[in-house]
């Protein structure tokens, strides 16, 4: 009688088990060193939508967060990395980490990385990117560009520079992206300390640059934000990747990702949570 229900609910345990399996979500994770090395989600990746909220150390995480730390957080769990088109080592989450007020994120252990990277819970196909430094007419163009942006906010004349511009290679035989952060040099009062810009290639030159994005914190006297690129990758398996900013404050940070629509054009997609104070 044992062994026949057993072989009856054989089956059945089988059938809860692979949903249980199938409904993981891919989820796309953050790794920073700083100096050790931490895990973070920036975005689930399909569909597209924004990480569970953050909570504060000594508090009790919402039901959603709950749930994320219990399934993706768990210490039998190992995430594959990638940065630069190429995979690295694999790392494991391991305690929770809070560098602020309120955080999502957990120090981890790992190897062969290089941090900034990506890990996922999925496989991300390699690739040689074409990524190269904007040239210095490129960078010229840009600086005009922030030059009229911050004029035509009224900031004065602040003096700027450009702080990082790269050509993004984010698909093959796909016309490369130049994302830049021009930011201030010596600042005459509360302005954004840097703005984001993500351009076509072709949108950039001494005649014209026209921006598809633009993040550009308010301005404040104590937490002026800093974006800058933090990466590349394709989320969703269609061939083109997502553009991921870090948003820096002085006491927080926030990821942005930045999708092409199907209308060929870059708009932000995802906010993430603001991690810190």
């Amino acid at each position: 009688m044992i062994r026949r229900l057993a072989f009856i609910l054989a089956p059945l345990v089988l059938a809860i088990a692979i949903p249980a399996i199938a409904t993981e979500r891919r989820v796309v994770f953050a790794v920073v060193s700083d100096p050790e090395f931490s895990i973070k989600p920036i975005a689930f990746a399909q569909p597209l939508a924004a990480p569970p909220p953050e909570y504060g150390e000594g508090d009790t995480p919402g039901g959603e967060t709950r749930a994320f730390i219990d399934r993706y957080f768990h210490r039998d769990r190992s995430y594959t990395t990638y940065g630069d088109g190429r995979r690295g080592g694999d790392i494991r989450p391991l305690e929770p980490a809070f560098r602020g007020c309120v955080s999502l994120s957990m120090t981890a252990s790992a190897h062969d990385i290089e941090p900034p990277a990506f890990a996922t819970n999925f496989e991300v196909p390699e690739r040689t990117l074409r990524n190269r430094e904007a040239t210095a007419e490129e960078r010229a163009a840009l600086l005009a560009y922030g030059q009229r942006w911050y004029a035509a906010r009224k900031y004065g004349a602040v003096k700027l520079e450009v702080k990082a511009a790269e050509l993004v290679d984010v698909a093959d035989e796909q016309e490369m992206l130049i994302a830049a952060t021009i930011g201030v040099v010596e600042s005459t009062g509360c302005e954004p300390r840097a703005i984001f810009l993500l351009a076509r290639a072709s949108d950039v030159s001494a005649q014209r640059v026209v921006p598809q994005v633009i993040i550009a914190p308010r301005g404040s006297c104590e937490t002026a934000g800093d974006p800058s690129l933090f990466g590349h990758l394709d989320f969703d398996g269609d061939g083109i990747d997502e553009i991921v900013v870090l948003n820096f404050w002085v006491e927080a940070h926030q990821y942005v990702v930045i999708r092409r629509n199907e209308a060929g054009e870059w708009r932000i997609a995802v906010l993430g949570g603001v991690a810190g104070c």
